[in-house]
């Protein structure tokens, strides 16, 4: 069950998203900063449009969702990925936990260390990739789960599962607890 204050923040995330939704079509994918995007733009077989016209040439993948992706071994290599990662998750509670969110975060960091582009993807590019993001920029640039919810909320509308937005006030005290 999730605490008020991430109810709170869940139905405030909900309300901006649902009303700049109204205002624009979602987009295939968004760039969050240079090099760095957030997706959820499968075709019709659930695979990405990585380098097909008019999708960001990335170098790396970070799929969060239930299905494996399809960009491993040889499929990457076609592509030109230089790494990917598969973190498996359902589009539901419960919260995957903070050692699990932490590895995305790092995988989200290695890449941006090395230079690369990446893009970070779920089924929808709303939920679990959104949370991914925004821990991202939690531990990247130390910010608040709220002043990073509005960093990505500025950029594309999401709607993280309730249980990932009280997720997301456990990772910020297990940042706290494993900084040195």
């Amino acid at each position: 069950m999730a605490s008020d204050r991430a109810l709170a923040l869940h139905q405030q995330i909900l309300t901006f998203s649902k009303r700049k939704l109204s205002q624009e079509r979602l987009k295939d994918w968004t760039e969050m900063e240079k090099g760095l995007y957030l997706t959820g733009s499968p075709d019709e077989h659930g695979e990405l449009k990585i380098g097909a016209s008019g999708f960001p040439k990335v170098d790396a993948y970070l799929g969060v969702n239930e299905k494996a992706p399809v960009y491993v071994n040889d499929k990457a290599a076609q592509v030109g990925l230089k790494a990917s990662l598969w973190m498996p998750i359902h589009d539901r509670p419960p919260f995957p936990g903070c050692e699990w969110l932490d590895m995305c975060v790092d995988f989200i960091i290695f890449c941006r260390k090395k230079g690369w582009s990446l893009i970070v993807h779920c089924v929808a590019g709303m939920s679990r990739s959104a949370m991914v993001m925004i821990a991202f920029y939690m531990k990247d640039q130390n910010l608040t789960v709220e002043k990073a919810v509005a960093k990505v909320l500025a950029k594309r509308p999401v709607e993280p599962d309730p249980s990932f937005v009280e997720g997301l006030y456990e990772y910020k005290d297990y940042l706290a607890k494993t900084k040195n």
